[in-house]
């Protein structure tokens, strides 16, 4: 496996590395194990947890039911469908100008076919190609 380091944001508000060490030391102390479906002898200890009552886990249906309701949040024009959650960073990382490189990178994916045919829901960039072809000077 290669290593890859998750940057922290400024905005401490915004960063996931803080947001998760806030998670952590919330929970940490509080068992929340369960049997993993397909190997019975394997149990896991789930890091997703009801807010109330940390002994629980979140279901796969409470995991989606929250992301969707976040997802409705994202300001998109009239009558266009949800995006898609899985490229929603993706997506939102290309168009701010990150290289497609550091994408694939972040993301664990193989190779970038995997980031360009499946994650990647629009092809905008931040470059006027037509300005930077035809400048008015």
């Amino acid at each position: 496996m290669k290593p890859c380091e998750i940057q922290s944001h400024a905005d401490p508000l915004l960063c996931p590395v803080e947001a998760y060490k806030s998670y952590i030391l919330h929970v940490k102390n509080v068992q929340c194990m369960q049997k993993y479906d397909n190997h019975p002898d394997t149990t896991l200890s789930m890091l997703l947890r009801h807010i109330r009552d940390f002994n629980k886990p979140l279901s796969v249906d409470s995991i989606s039911r929250h992301v969707f309701m976040l997802s409705d949040l994202i300001v998109r024009p009239p009558n266009t469908p949800l995006l898609k959650t899985r490229a929603l960073g993706p997506t939102l990382a290309a168009v701010a100008g990150v290289p497609s490189s550091d994408i694939v990178a972040q993301a664990f994916w193989s190779n970038y076919y995997m980031f360009d045919n499946y994650y990647r829901l629009s092809r905008s960039t931040n470059s006027n190609i037509t300005e930077s072809a035809l400048p008015l000077e």
